[in-house]
């Protein structure tokens, strides 16, 4: 019986890999997405809903793995009102299921700044992952999660789900 599992495990595996979608070297992935995310801060514990739009970019070191660029704008609405300005960079991983789709998972690193006194100015962490559906042989829509702490103004913590899409040039 353990030589029939292991033998199964084995040709999935080999399928798998057989019929992956690889992101190439060299490759340039444009993306955009909008996040809705909750925040607490843990100064005062002041919490915040907002909408988040990202412009990223990356460049592919090598199959799969990707460094690059992020810009956000995150409007605050409910009890607080006002803006913020996110800069920095990042690197994401990009795990094959199949040919039309892929994991990917994230990290991030930059600096925010808002015109509200309840939100978090400073530096920030984050780490983020979901699916990646190729639609296109040059095109993705994508969804996951995201999980980030901003260290400015005794600190804040923030959850997200993200939508987006992706254009690759390679």
């Amino acid at each position: 019986m353990k030589k029939i599992l292991t033998l199964t495990a084995g040709i999935l595996l080999v399928a798998s890999t057989a019929f992956a979608r690889y992101i190439d070297t060299g490759a340039i992935e444009l993306s955009g997405s909008s996040n809705g995310f909750y925040s607490t801060r843990s100064g005062d514990g002041t919490t915040e809903s907002a909408l988040n739009l990202d412009v990223g970019g990356l460049y592919y070191l090598m199959p799969n793995l990707g460094v690059g660029g992020l810009f956000n704008y995150t409007i605050y609405a409910g009890d607080v009102d006002g803006s913020s300005v996110g800069i920095g960079g990042g690197a994401s991983y990009n795990y094959s299921l199949n040919q039309a789709v892929n994991a990917y998972a994230g990290v991030d690193l930059g600096y925010s700044s808002s015109n509200i006194s309840t939100a978090a100015d400073g530096v920030f962490v984050g780490t983020n992952g979901g699916i990646k559906y190729f639609f296109t042989d040059f095109a993705s829509l994508n969804s996951g999660l995201s999980l980030s702490y901003n260290f400015g103004d005794g600190g804040e913590i923030s959850f997200g789900v993200n939508f987006g899409l992706s254009i690759y040039l390679e």
